[in-house]
């Protein structure tokens, strides 16, 4: 009883400081603006990135994350704030998935707006808590490093009163004692702090390129990671209102893997900035300003459309600013898309930053995840009719180490690949009308995985059977803990065949459905074990596989 209360008190005040500190407005991130020198470097990889995409130099693949919290505390039982519990730390490892792969929290549940044909991108980075500690070890809680600031010496957080002593404490002090190798690891700093007077949710660092060494606010070996306030990390324990949904750690992520602030930080104008950029083009510019936010951010949880003054604060924006980025700063409840050209910065930094391009090497050995032959699934519709005889194809892969990719056609003469035959999703063009059989080898150094399927091509004027299913399917959530729902919006009634397999290839659920347009399905995988399985629909014309990742 005496732990019921006192964790019901240090709620109720955690909840009261936030209320109290958000009418003054929280610095919900304390990430420093790049130099012109940063953003020149990694503007330049981006580039190449996507270039060496195009040409086939590169496939797109599922990057892994281990992540290592080191819970900084003062000698409190495990579970008192802000030595916080397994559960609530593993909640922010499911946010992030859930976020990053555009399926979290509140991302379908409201209003349709413009930015909805945007969408909220897959960005095909998974994080997993690390199973092994610096020395090879297995971690007693994975993915957590309890460090009692007592009993190493150290300064209590909580007793710094401005932002940049606390800022000077953890990166000169805390994050050099305790950083694990970052390129082993993602590290991530949680503790207390003085919110009243630091104010301060968050900060991450930059992403690190060879010549830009001690360059602001870039990582180190040193610091290189980020630092979230315990009381906004993950959506169960000691969080609260706005912040209580792990939306904190979503954006200081998207700074770690090389995103500006959506508003530019108004080009240093506290009023913001219609020029700033982040340097992607499918997010609006934007002054912001909502609710006192300042340096082109907006704060609270405005309504749809939001404009800085006017109708129209900035052109090229009509539909205003897109506030329900992460990379605002409005509240946990508003906050839901990364957008694709924010996922192509994110995976440009996973390829070429230096303390980011090995890490998914380190997952093979830290996720829990043991060498495995490649399983692949082809995702294509069974039949086109087009002018010219091109399908787009993608294949899904999983495998440890994660595979690479060869397609073959049968028969094979004339058939082409853009860019190549070795990515995972060419565009194939077919010579004739006819039917044939495509297949995608995935392997790996244990094995190779092969996916078939057969496509009847028809050279004609319209296109009858253009590949649109995808877009009517939907899983939520994804990740899931045992139960998601498979909603299906077609335009037109049609019988679906669904199909659910795990990675051996193996049939969990096999279902027909009769002539449907919209309809939510229950699929029950409680009885699973964890991991990734693949949900096959199909119409008879069209078949889309979507994956799913099951974490109970």
């Amino acid at each position: 009883m005496k732990k019921n209360l006192f964790l019901f008190f240090t709620l109720a005040i955690l909840a009261l400081n936030l209320r109290s500190q958000n009418q003054n407005v929280i610095k919900r991130c304390g990430t420093d603006v790049p130099p012109k020198e940063w953003d020149e470097y990694f503007n330049k990889e981006v580039e190449k990135y996507k270039q060496d995409l195009q040409t086939g130099k590169r496939a797109a693949v599922v990057y892994t994350i281990p992540v290592i919290v080191h819970v900084i505390h003062g000698g409190e039982p495990v579970g008192t704030f802000p030595n916080i519990s397994a559960a609530q730390i593993n909640s922010q490892l499911n946010v992030l998935n859930a976020d990053l792969s555009g399926t979290g929290w509140n991302v379908n549940n409201l209003a349709a707006t413009a930015f909805s044909a945007v969408g909220a991108a897959n960005c095909e980075i998974v994080f997993c808590a690390a199973t092994k500690n610096k020395l090879g070890q297995t971690l007693p809680e994975p993915g957590i490093d309890r460090i009692n600031y007592v009993d190493s010496g150290w300064t209590n957080p909580a007793t710094f009163g401005t932002s940049a002593a606390f800022k000077g404490y953890i990166d000169a002090t805390i994050k050099p004692k305790t950083i694990w190798d970052p390129t082993k690891y993602f590290n991530v700093w949680v503790t207390n702090e003085s919110l009243g007077n630091v104010q301060l949710l968050g900060y991450a660092t930059f992403p690190a390129g060879a010549a830009l060494a001690g360059l602001g606010p870039v990582g180190s070996g040193q610091t290189d990671g980020v630092f979230v306030y315990a009381g906004c990390y993950g959506n169960v324990g000691a969080v609260s209102p706005p912040y209580n949904l792990g939306r904190t750690m979503s954006h200081e992520v998207g700074h770690w893997l090389g995103l500006r602030h959506i508003g530019g930080d108004g080009n240093g104008n506290v009023n913001g900035d219609c020029d700033a950029t982040d340097y992607c083009a499918d997010t609006p510019p934007q002054k912001g300003g909502f609710n006192s936010g300042q340096y082109g951010q907006n704060f609270g949880a405005p309504a749809y459309p939001l404009y800085a003054t006017g109708t129209n604060s900035c052109s090229g924006a009509p539909n205003g600013c897109m506030f329900m980025n992460f990379m605002d700063y409005c509240d946990d409840q508003v906050s839901i898309m990364f957008t694709p050209d924010q996922k192509t910065r994110m995976v440009t930094a996973m390829t070429t930053a230096l303390y980011r391009q090995s890490l998914s090497n380190s997952a093979a050995t830290q996720c829990n995840n043991p060498a495995s032959t490649p399983t692949a699934y082809i995702n294509m519709p069974v039949q086109i009719c087009n002018t010219v005889g091109v399908i787009s194809t993608t294949a899904y892969a999983v495998g440890n180490p994660i595979p690479s990719f060869f397609w073959t056609t049968t028969p094979s003469a004339g058939v082409t690949y853009s860019p190549s035959n070795l990515v995972q999703a060419p565009q194939i063009t077919f010579p004739t009308a006819g039917s044939f059989t495509v297949n995608c080898a995935a392997t790996n150094s244990v094995g190779t995985g092969n996916s078939m399927m057969t496509v009847t091509v028809e050279v004609c004027d319209v296109g009858l059977h253009e590949n649109t299913l995808n877009a009517h399917i939907a899983l939520q959530p994804n990740p899931s803990n045992g139960l998601v729902n498979l909603i299906i919006t077609l335009p037109v009634s049609a019988q679906i065949d669904i199909q659910v397999t795990n990675v051996l290839g193996q049939e969990i659920i096999s279902n027909q459905l009769g002539d449907i347009t919209n309809k939510s399905i229950e699929l029950d995988l409680s009885g699973q074990s964890n991991g990734v399985y693949f949900i096959s629909i199909s119409n008879g014309k069209e078949k889309t596989i979507k994956r799913l990742v099951l974490n109970k």
